[in-house]
């Protein structure tokens, strides 16, 4: 019997990420504060968030080599 593959739709995977023990307050806070928003928007500020995200830890670590 093979497993199912098919990727879970919204409500599975917003339930599965949220009822995980090592899922951070901060990441279930931003699921609740994105049931209210305008989908589009959301995705775009996440993406602008994830953008910044990425430019800070890259120059952390790069700053953390130079030492």
């Amino acid at each position: 019997m093979s497993a199912d593959r098919r990727p879970l739709d919204y409500d599975s995977l917003k339930s599965a990420i949220v009822n995980d023990p090592s899922t951070s307050y901060w990441l279930v806070s931003a699921i609740q504060a994105l049931e209210k928003r305008d989908p589009l928007d959301a995705e775009d500020d996440a993406n602008t968030l994830a953008e910044l995200a990425r430019k800070r830890s890259q120059e952390l670590l790069e700053a953390a080599q130079l030492k």
